[in-house]
């Protein structure tokens, strides 16, 4: 049985359906021998999430691998040619359920389980996260190990194997849902 606050509770039971996206992000920590880690960022640009509960929800996340950005100029076009951005345009991860763990006021622990395709290759898979309830809004939170060999992508190299990127990277999803952003 999931122990939510009464405010929790609450949320968890509202409709999750006129819930719209209000901003979400995807960043990418990315290990490299021999040289700077780096972060590579991209907005999701559409997210939906649908279910009468939380424990019923389900949803969609997608972003387009030509905006993905890491700061560092050079390695954008790289990234993106690594990523297949011209022949598979999206990141994709589809909610197939959710599983409530313990809860500290309005934020649960959760699994999502669900899947991504990622360079035209679909896998399930199991995350780790959080949801946080507040009035009118939900965030919801990953961070998680992907091996990008998974989904038929080689560790890029440079410099003739002396710069490797690792073939593990850690993905950090926040979604956000709700109404507007409340004015500063």
């Amino acid at each position: 049985m999931l122990l939510l606050s009464a405010g929790a509770r609450a949320a968890a039971a509202q409709a999750l359906t006129p819930l719209p996206l209000r901003r979400g992000e995807i960043a990418i920590r990315v290990r490299v021998a021999r040289f700077p880690d780096f972060t590579a960022r991209v907005n999701a640009d559409s997210a939906a999430l649908t279910g009468n509960s939380l424990a019923e929800a389900r949803g969609v996340a997608i972003a387009r691998t030509a905006k993905i950005h890491t700061g560092i100029g050079p390695l954008d076009g790289p990234l993106r040619r690594t990523l297949g951005a011209s022949e598979y345009p999206e990141i994709r991860f589809e909610l197939l359920r959710v599983r409530p763990g313990a809860t500290h006021g309005d934020t649960a622990a959760v699994t999502y389980d669900g899947r991504f395709t990622i360079r035209g290759r679909t896998r399930d898979d199991t995350i780790p996260g959080t949801v946080v309830f507040s009035a009118g809004s939900l965030l919801a939170t990953a961070t998680f190990p992907l091996d990008i060999r998974d989904y038929g992508i080689t560790p890029p190299t440079a410099f003739f194997g002396i710069v490797r990127v690792e073939p593990v990277v850690r993905i950090t999803v926040r979604l956000e849902f709700g109404g507007p952003s409340p004015a500063p």
